[in-house]
């Protein structure tokens, strides 16, 4: 009898055998192609370019040896933890603005897959832009203050967790916003924030020029200025008193104000926020409701969707009006802005996974 069962058991076992390599795999193909680079290599063998900011605040709070860190040493922290989790990765000073450009083309022919930013805001930012057109995927490390596009994609903040994310998440595609021939990530925009921004530049109002920065920003704390505006949306005209309008890609904006709670950074659409005149106290209430996320529960504050706005003043020899993008004015009125839909790659969580 057992002789009679030897070899169908036999047949048996090497069929499960068979169908064990089988699931093997498949799973190991299916592991592949959701965790590579556009489906082509494995995760850690992304060969990536860390471009990083010496000044970044993580990077400057690494420990060193006389406690000023040079790009020496940040290079060292920012190696020792792509070896920790097996990142290929090449690390390199963020090179000047005008030179930016040439180096990711060059990175590109290089082979390379992916091009990191080690900084904040204004360290990723430039280097988008850089990639947009390119076949090269953006990564983020967010070692910076405020960090508004990491917090949009849910990213991690401490540099091990945020480098084990860069070597092993998916490639998401994200919608950029557009003046003219110039991209920004987080926001666009008219009124007070741009107004600001003329008067400080990115960096904002600064405690050493204490006295200085107040007696230009006090006024526009204590009489907010409302401009009249017509913005079209999508071909939809409105005409509006407004202290601010912001056109949302991501939720954050500034000092990590959580201006448009609800926009997504796939969806190919701004959210368009309007805030209405304000006086100083109703002011006051909006800087907070700014800081815990629920502007558009304000009154004189609302929320509108497109994919193309326009923002110009009512009477037409009006002053043109300063327009910001992201930390820095690119523009003035009138102005056309734009979403460009899934125009980069970025590696990051799958959008229904991660939070901001």
């Amino acid at each position: 009898m057992m002789v009679f069962l030897s070899r169908p058991l036999k047949r048996i076992g090497q069929a499960r055998e068979r169908l064990s390599h089988r699931v093997l795999s498949l799973g190991k193909r299916r592991l592949r192609n959701r965790y590579s680079v556009l489906g082509e290599a494995p995760i850690l063998d992304r060969r990536t370019l860390i471009l990083y900011n010496p000044k970044a605040g993580s990077l400057k709070a690494q420990p060193t040896k006389n406690g000023v860190p040079s790009p020496e040493e940040s290079a060292t922290a920012l190696h020792e933890a792509a070896k920790a989790v097996g990142l290929n990765a090449t690390i390199e000073p963020t090179p000047p603005p005008e030179a930016l450009r040439q180096r990711v083309l060059a990175a590109q022919a290089e082979g390379y897959e992916v091009v990191a930013a080690a900084g904040g805001d204004g360290t990723v930012r430039p280097i988008a832009q850089a990639l947009i057109g390119t076949s090269l995927v953006l990564g983020v490390l967010p070692v910076g203050t405020d960090n508004n596009f990491a917090h949009s994609l849910g990213l991690p903040f401490s540099l091990p967790e945020a480098m084990q994310v860069l070597a092993t998440a998916p490639v998401r595609r994200v919608d950029v916003g557009c003046i003219g021939e110039e991209y920004f990530l987080e926001a666009a925009g008219v009124g007070l924030f741009a107004q600001i921004i003329s008067l400080f530049g990115p960096d904002g109002p600064h405690l050493f020029r204490f006295g200085r920065d107040w007696k230009l920003l006090l006024p526009l704390l204590l009489n907010p200025p409302a401009r009249r505006l017509q913005l079209v949306l999508d071909g939809n005209t409105y005409a509006e008193e407004a202290t601010m309008v912001s056109i949302c890609n991501s939720i954050y904006l500034g000092a990590r104000f959580a201006v448009a709670p609800d926009a997504k950074l796939d969806d190919g659409l701004f959210d368009v926020v309007m805030v209405g005149a304000l006086s100083r106290w109703e002011l006051l209430r909006f800087a907070l409701a700014l800081r815990f996320g629920n502007t558009l529960q304000l009154p004189k504050v609302t929320c509108l969707r497109a994919r193309e706005v326009e923002i110009s003043r009512v009477r037409y020899r009006q002053r043109p009006l300063p327009v910001h993008a992201d930390d820095h004015i690119a523009a003035h009125t009138p102005v056309k802005i734009k979403v460009i839909p899934q125009a980069l790659c970025v590696v990051a969580p799958d959008s229904t996974q991660s939070a901001p």
